[in-house]
């Protein structure tokens, strides 16, 4: 047995040790979960978030009735207290330049800001924390203020994708699971960085993936058979404009709406938006993270990928401070 044949015979137990933890879903979702606190969720919310979170989808959606009050906590920081991912306690991220609420503020700094996350215009798919690979498990965005027009959020699940792509071409499924599967080269200065798409993480199935927006090139890796086909695949399959199949999509357009979403099995991304002149309409998200461990709990963002890197580091990624 190859070690490519090894990977994917372990996401694949991965994948059902997964579906037995996880509670039934009818593949629609819960719909909105309205929460009147999410500091202390009913036993029914509770449920409901899990259902999403655990289900097909890998996300939820919620509406608080309860919001951020000054000098406080934020709320979002409980949202997740007592929530699993299929089977796995949630512990809180820490973060290492939070707001004094406890959550980091996502915002727009300019049209022509050089990070499209911190622009208004269109972000394409990703996932958290790429310079920690697999170390923010779930990611929690809370509407703070909607703008005048509302951006679309989007998330695709990889590994729901990934298993239907497997009952057409299994060439293509299984090229993903090899290290070079993809391949990503930062513009700012060509530093290169080669993945595997699917691996496992805390014994939970996990996927790597990203769009090819404004700061990095993205290919197939060149020399991996099939995975050029693996790689438009999930390509399409992550494009909001086609709507395609798996597209959970959302606007935060009201405070307290938010969504959570697994970020090691899913990507996401956004639509661009419109802030209006008015501060009470221009666009302010908050965002938490939490981990399957203690120790990823503790890694700083943007440190090198010393202790928590699964795979040979091929690259200056793996050893250059940057963050997400």
């Amino acid at each position: 047995m190859t070690s490519i044949q090894r990977a994917e015979r372990r996401f694949l137990e991965a994948v059902s040790r997964a579906a037995s933890r996880s509670p039934e879903s009818n593949g629609t979702g819960p719909g909105t979960v309205r929460i009147a606190d999410p500091w202390n969720l009913l036993p029914d919310e509770q449920r409901a978030l899990a259902d999403g979170l655990n289900g097909p989808a890998g996300a939820v959606v919620f509406q608080s009735e309860k919001l951020p009050v000054n000098g406080e906590k934020h709320p979002l920081a409980g949202l997740a207290d007592g929530l699993r991912l299929h089977g796995k306690r949630l512990l809180p991220k820490a973060l290492d330049t939070a707001d004094p609420d406890g959550t980091a503020k996502v915002f727009s700094k300019g049209h022509d800001w050089v990070a499209e996350a911190q622009s208004d215009r269109f972000l394409d798919v990703h996932q958290d924390g790429v310079s920690i690979f697999g170390v923010l498990a779930v990611t929690g965005l809370w509407t703070d203020v909607a703008p005048a027009r509302s951006a679309i959020t989007f998330t695709q699940n990889l590994v729901t994708r990934a298993l239907e792509l497997r009952r057409s071409d299994e060439d293509a499924f299984r090229s993903l699971f090899d290290p070079e599967a993809i391949s990503l080269t930062r513009k700012s200065d060509g530093a290169v960085l080669k993945r595997p798409v699917l691996y496992v993480r805390h014994g939970l199935p996990a996927a790597f993936f990203r769009g090819p927006g404004e700061q990095y090139l993205v290919e197939p890796g060149a020399r991996v058979p099939g995975a050029a086909r693996g790689y438009e695949y999930l390509e399409r399959h992550t494009n909001l404009d086609e709507r395609a199949d798996g597209i959970f999509a959302v606007e935060l357009d009201t405070p307290g709406k938010g969504i959570l979403f697994s970020n090691i099995e899913c990507v996401h991304g956004r639509s661009s938006f419109v802030n209006g002149a008015d501060p009470t309409q221009q666009r302010r998200i908050a965002g938490s993270w939490w981990s399957l461990s203690r120790s990823d709990a503790k890694v700083p963002w943007g440190t090198p990928r010393r202790t928590v890197w699964p795979f040979p580091r091929r690259s200056g990624f793996a050893t250059s401070r940057w963050g997400a």
